[in-house]
């Protein structure tokens, strides 16, 4: 392994310490919690508002980091909130199922909207955020460099690979990096060439 793949693939092992939750796992918990929240509201009395709570499962959308999912989480959830008003025990302190109890849950659809908005827009990021990482890490693992002296013959510029083993240039580069040679003439050559042959 060159030192350039080592360096990439310590980089990549160096981003998962800690705890890391997985788009499996997160849509799981998700899901787990977000019905737990509804029951939680439909047996809680109509005046005590709890809707808040479905915006902090649909925070955890974003280790999902899947639009889709977090969208469809939304729409579940807003949906949710006003079955659970007419679902949950009657207010204690309210008159029974007020403007006010409706208005509260219809601000708590929207800032849940909001929320999934704000979230959009992270998820979207984070994603082009690791593509790009993945395509530089990728583009590291197929770096390959000469460092250091070569000693080069100067008659028949052969490389010493080693001290008793002398290689063609080419071979050398090619064994040593992804380059490749393609034979022409240079001006200089082509000009010494055609004074000789005419």
């Amino acid at each position: 392994m060159s030192t350039t793949n080592a360096h990439s693939s310590a980089h990549r092992s160096d981003g998962n310490h800690g705890l890391r939750l997985q788009p499996n796992q997160a849509k799981a918990l998700v899901c787990v919690l977000g019905v737990l929240v509804f029951v939680f509201d439909v047996v809680t009395p109509a005046d005590v508002d709890i809707s808040i709570f479905y915006g902090f499962v649909i925070v955890l959308c974003a280790w999902t980091r899947s639009l889709a999912f977090l969208w469809g989480t939304t729409i579940v959830f807003a949906a949710a909130i006003l079955p659970a008003l007419l679902l949950a025990p009657q207010p204690v302190t309210a008159t029974p199922l007020s403007w006010v109890l409706w208005a509260n849950r219809l601000f708590a659809m929207a800032a849940l909207a909001l929320v999934a908005g704000l979230l959009h827009f992270r998820i979207r990021d984070f994603r082009l955020l690791e593509n790009m990482n993945q395509e530089l890490l990728t583009a590291l693992d197929e770096i390959k460099t000469l460092r250091g002296i070569l000693l080069i013959c100067s008659y028949c510029k052969k490389i010493e690979a080693n001290p008793e083993t002398w290689v063609d240039l080419e071979n050398y580069v090619r064994r040593h990096s992804d380059a490749e040679f393609n034979h022409g003439v240079c001006p200089d050559c082509l000009r010494n060439v055609t004074q000789k042959t005419s």
